[in-house]
């Protein structure tokens, strides 16, 4: 459904409960602008508490959030936040991928219980799970608890899933840690980034780069990333970070560079959960500065988050994390087609994939064009995406349900909604 009247407020993302929450607002001045935060209660949930929405009237606020002007049950005018609200197609877009979701699962019933079967020593499986790097687990308590590198007991399994983990297994792996039980997630134990990673190393590509190596790519492409370049040294050595695991936990933490080693523990401290996630992924962007773990050079991490450094706020905000990620790696795919020897790299075809996938498939199936992507993506011109959808596939569906189900285990069931959609 396009940009019109009849917005309600943004559900959750999947597996989330639905819960009130107050919407970001301003009120609007007489002058048409920003007005004072509004501290009148814009609460709603999913079900309840419609949005009327004046589709014409945009407004781009600090830090270049995307404002349109709406009532909340016939109040005044204010100028709401457009990632905070969700369109009336919103529903039935996800019961229908639920659904589809709900037929896989039960399709895969034979593929989990045979890849399970692998972790039970009861059953012929395997004696011992090793672990290239630290994972996190939960003990007997519920507690949560960071596994080294190294190989352990394998003990069975159980249908507890990890908390906090996008978990495509339906059942958890159960090693011997020390003097505990303690539950894994199995998902992490295929390691294709460190597939690549070897590979990389294998190939002599496994260096760090200068920012000016990076800027060039960009400059040498002849994609349509090409119009959103910037001119001059956009990307300087003072803005490209190489980190070890610890320091990337921090830095997630901190959302800068660590200043110290005593920074990096007390990160650690303050949040436990945070940093480990840190501390097992390859890189992240904070404002104008990206940070790449070192271990993992060569696989274009460089690259992936400088995509990111050039994007517009707005498809993060509106369309959420799995549509952002799978664009940034669609543009950072388009980007390295056809690099010379300057920028050879072995970029995993498992990173972002399912995110990826859901991209492709919507400029695949012409709901819009790679080129309408770009002008969202880096411009901030997010209205041909909903227009272009709802021409394509009608009030039926919701661009943004669709975008918000591209991560995990729905991602699959979100591509064969919409080719469903687009052949009934």
């Amino acid at each position: 459904m396009g940009f019109e009247t009849g917005w309600i407020a943004n559900p959750p993302y999947p597996g989330k409960p639905k819960a009130k929450r107050a919407l970001p607002a301003y009120e609007k001045a007489d002058a048409g602008g920003l007005g004072d935060a509004s501290d009148n209660d814009l609460t709603a949930t999913f079900d309840h508490g419609f949005i009327e929405v004046d589709p014409e009237l945009w407004l781009e606020g600090p830090d270049h959030t995307l404002y349109v002007c709406g009532s909340y049950q016939g109040l005044m005018e204010y100028w709401i936040e457009r990632a905070a609200l969700g369109d009336p197609a919103y529903k039935d877009t996800a019961a229908l991928i639920a659904e589809k979701y709900a037929a896989e699962v039960e399709a895969l019933a034979s593929f989990w219980e045979k890849k399970q079967a692998q972790y039970e020593p009861s059953k012929g499986g395997q004696q011992t799970v090793t672990l290239e790097r630290s994972l996190k687990g939960i003990d007997g308590t519920g507690k949560q608890v960071t596994v080294t590198p190294g190989t352990y007991p394998c003990l069975g399994t159980e249908t507890r899933r990890i908390p906090g983990e996008t978990q495509l297994s339906p059942y958890s792996v159960s090693i011997t840690f020390g003097d505990k039980r303690v539950l894994i997630n199995p998902d992490t134990l295929s390691g294709y980034v460190d597939e690549h990673v070897v590979e990389a190393k294998s190939l002599g590509l496994a260096n760090t780069l200068k920012a000016e190596t990076i800027r060039a790519l960009f400059a040498e492409t002849k994609s349509l990333i090409s119009a959103y370049v910037p001119h001059g040294q956009w990307l300087g050595d003072e803005h490209v970070h190489y980190v070890t695991s610890d320091e990337m936990g921090a830095v997630f933490v901190l959302e800068k560079m660590p200043a110290s080693p005593d920074a990096v523990e007390g990160a650690r401290r303050k949040d436990g959960d945070f940093f480990e996630l840190g501390a097992n992924t390859p890189g992240v962007r904070f404002g104008d500065h990206i940070f790449i773990q070192r271990d993992y050079l060569g696989i274009g991490v460089e690259y992936h988050e400088a995509v990111h450094r050039l994007a517009h706020p707005a498809t993060l905000k509106i369309l959420g994390w799995g549509f952002n990620e799978g664009a940034t790696e669609y543009f950072t795919r388009m980007l390295v087609a056809g690099a010379g020897d300057s920028h050879k790299q072995v970029r995993p075809d498992g990173q972002y994939q399912s995110e990826r996938e859901g991209i492709e498939a919507l400029i695949n199936l012409d709901v819009f064009t790679a080129d309408d992507l770009a002008k969202a993506y880096f411009g901030g011109q997010m209205q041909a995406l909903f227009d272009k959808a709802a021409r394509r596939l009608g009030k039926d569906f919701s661009l943004q349900a669709y975008a918000l189900h591209l991560q995990g285990g729905h991602a699959s069931a979100a591509r064969q909604t919409l080719q469903d959609l687009l052949t009934d």
